[in-house]
């Protein structure tokens, strides 16, 4: 995840950051791909490659120190399941990683932000902008 105190943020940014987070899972929830997650094989999927990123981040799993390698768990993610779906992911896994007690809750809508849709956003539009040349 990110290694960003929470006290360089002022409580107004980090409601507007928890607001943001809570109406992109709401835009992701009402339109989830309901017909293919009723599939039981998609579903243990999903769920091997949600572990799988929550274990990279919460070992901080990285190639050199400040180079980290749980933003390939995004990019995979987010090629693999399309953004809705590597969004909600990355949802349980920031969720997990506050449960773990890697991050705190007051830092949550800032660290899904950062290193959820940003990333996620960032690979999406770059796979869009490949596809259609």
């Amino acid at each position: 995840m990110t290694d960003l105190p929470v006290s360089l943020f002022p409580f107004w940014a980090q409601l507007l950051a928890s607001t943001g987070s809570v109406l992109c899972l709401l835009l992701i929830v009402w339109r989830l791909p309901l017909a293919w997650l009723k599939q039981a094989q998609n579903q243990h999927l999903l769920l091997g490659a949600t572990v799988a990123v929550l274990l990279i981040w919460a070992f901080r799993a990285g190639i050199s120190p400040g180079l980290s390698i749980h933003f390939l768990g995004v990019t995979s993610l987010t090629l693999i399941f399309g953004w809705r779906l590597a969004l909600l992911s990355l949802a349980v896994v920031c969720v997990g990683m506050v449960l773990a007690g890697k991050e705190t809750w007051a830092s949550l809508g800032i660290v899904y932000l950062v290193s959820a849709v940003a990333p996620v956003a960032l690979n999406w539009g770059l796979y869009q902008w490949v596809k259609r040349r």
